[in-house]
């Protein structure tokens, strides 16, 4: 069986995943999609750029194609755009944080107000914690608003404007493989850090999944399946699932788990393929 792995940044977790699904059995090309144009219809391909957009028209173009695609791409807009995600979770009964939707800045600081400071502020888009704000009161607020109102995007000058989950910088990250959850983490973000993303530093922890997991299990089912990560914020009234992400790393995580993490992504691949 043929895997395309497709991707535009030539990562540990490309490089990992094209050995593991070497190892389960799949034979496996590579296409960078920053440089070369969308060809073909293999029997399989694995999404994997890390711009949004480009993993969505990747994973759009082959399955239009008649490819099998991982992820699909209604999955990976899902995971992709945050005003979505929270709808589709909080319509499936996920708890998540107490969060308002502000088209235009001037929203943005209504809904402040209504939910009132400190609180996170965080567009529709990005990865890596990028444009999301702890907004400690109005004057800051009004400051990011200004910000984002500068950046020709429109859906970057879109707020998600949300309660702040105690403890600040700690969160659970579990692994969602086509239904289960074969390893969580604990993220907590380093000194004078907020946000606990990896990327930025912050220190990983084994974790065992119970609750977490169960929450996970709901939010890769939520937004359409396939191979996803969860964001899962412990707070002191009960976890809440704070994002879900279309293409995952997952270098903190086999380094937390000492599982070969890759190679149970590529094994799980390669069995749904051949179904």
């Amino acid at each position: 069986m043929e895997v395309l792995l497709a991707y535009d940044h030539p990562r540990w977790e490309e490089k990992e995943l094209a050995r593991g699904l070497r190892e389960a059995g799949a034979r496996v090309s590579m296409l960078n999609v920053a440089r070369q144009p969308l060809s073909g219809s293999p029997g399989c391909v694995l999404v994997r750029p890390v711009s949004m957009y480009r993993a969505y028209y990747t994973s759009l173009y082959y399955s239009s194609t008649g490819s099998t695609t991982v992820n699909r791409p209604e999955v990976i807009r899902a995971a992709g755009d945050k005003v979505e995600t929270l709808l589709l979770l909080s319509g499936r009964g996920i708890p998540v944080p107490r969060s308002m939707i502000a088209l235009t800045g001037e929203a943005a600081l209504a809904a402040g107000e209504a939910i009132g400071y400190p609180l996170v502020d965080k567009p529709p888009i990005g990865s890596w914690g990028r444009l999301v704000s702890l907004v400690r009161d109005p004057g800051a607020h009004r400051d990011i608003v200004e910000h984002r109102d500068m950046i020709p995007s429109p859906q970057l000058q879109v707020h998600i404007v949300q309660e702040v989950v105690e403890p600040v910088g700690v969160d659970v990250r579990c692994l969602y493989v086509f239904g289960e959850v074969p390893a969580c983490m604990v993220r907590r973000a380093p000194r004078g850090e907020w946000r606990s993303n990896v990327a930025r530093g912050a220190g990983v922890e084994p974790f065992s999944g119970g609750e977490a997991a169960e929450l996970a299990a709901r939010a890769g089912d939520a937004v359409g399946g396939g191979v996803v990560s969860v964001d899962i914020l412990p707070g002191s009234g009960g976890m809440v699932v704070n994002e879900v992400n279309g293409v995952p790393e997952f270098r903190g995580l086999a380094r937390a788990s000492g599982l070969d993490i890759p190679g149970i992504i590529a094994s799980a691949i390669v069995s749904w393929c051949r179904r």
